[in-house]
């Protein structure tokens, strides 16, 4: 649903990983079956989720408020902040739910999964596995090329599932507007572009 309200050819998260840094997530994406059958629901009846100001921010947030209420029968109080005040109550005392996002600094699956570190800046949610720690840190001292898929799964499994300390919503995709007089233009998913091959027609 999320690219239908979006309209930005956003892609659904099954993981943390984008395709581009996990390529077994894109060969997964397409298997994957969603069960939305909750037999039961053990967590309070009414919940805040905490958001900051942005235009695309609040469509997604009022989905996602409804589909609680529909399917868990959970009301969702919308907490709508600006941004400098948002990230300042992240760092000091972080709300019940909130709404982050997260862009990776160097092609690698570690430059995501080092910001749930218990130790991490970025770990606004406190999430502590001593685990998890581990199994990160042995993922940071392979090259990307030998990171073994079942690794990056294994690490997803503690965060997502075991501890449920997150809950992914989608990768956003990169657009670029390119003159038909070229070709071979290249961009990587972290937006860097390639030139070196880049012929004019």
């Amino acid at each position: 649903a999320i690219p239908q309200i979006l309209k930005g050819n956003e892609v659904p998260a099954w993981g943390i990983l984008p395709p581009g840094l996990a390529p077994e997530v894109g060969q997964q994406v397409s298997k994957y079956k969603i069960d939305n059958k909750i037999s039961k629901w053990n967590g309070p009846s009414e919940i805040e989720v905490a958001f900051y100001a942005k235009d695309i921010h609040t469509p997604v947030m009022e989905w996602l408020q409804s589909e609680w209420q529909k399917n868990l029968g959970v009301k969702v109080k919308l907490r709508k902040m600006e941004g400098k005040t948002y990230w300042s109550l992240l760092q000091s005392d972080p709300p019940q739910i909130f709404l982050s996002g997260s862009t990776a600094a160097y092609a690698h699956p570690y430059s995501f999964l080092s910001e749930f570190l218990s130790e991490s800046h970025a770990n606004f949610g406190r999430f502590k596995s001593k685990k998890y720690d581990e199994l990160a840190i042995r993922i940071s001292q392979l090259n990307q090329g030998r990171v073994r898929a079942g690794l990056n799964q294994e690490a997803q499994k503690i965060l997502l599932k075991e501890h449920c300390a997150i809950i992914p919503l989608y990768f956003r995709q990169t657009a670029a507007l390119i003159s038909q007089n070229w070709k071979d233009f290249w961009i990587n998913p972290m937006t860097y572009t390639y030139l070196k091959n880049l012929k004019k027609y």
